[in-house]
């Protein structure tokens, strides 16, 4: 019985945990040229980069940056 217990409430954890996984499918991008996927991690963080009017987004492996004049 405790084992019988037990499996029923690791199923109720597994169901809660799995209702918030999102299924929606991404929105793919198609481009008849070559092109880079950039990956951001979150919403975009700018830097001031010293000495110029230039800003640097601090969350990505990338080079990205923002002219801002």
């Amino acid at each position: 019985m405790d084992r019988l217990l037990a499996t029923l409430e690791l199923r109720e954890q597994r169901i809660a945990t799995t209702s918030q996984i999102s299924t929606t499918p991404p929105v793919i991008l198609f481009m008849a040229e070559p092109a880079v996927l950039i990956t951001v991690d979150g919403e975009i963080r700018l830097k001031q980069e010293e000495g110029s009017n230039l800003m640097r987004v601090i969350n990505t492996p990338y080079i990205l940056l923002l002219d801002t004049l």
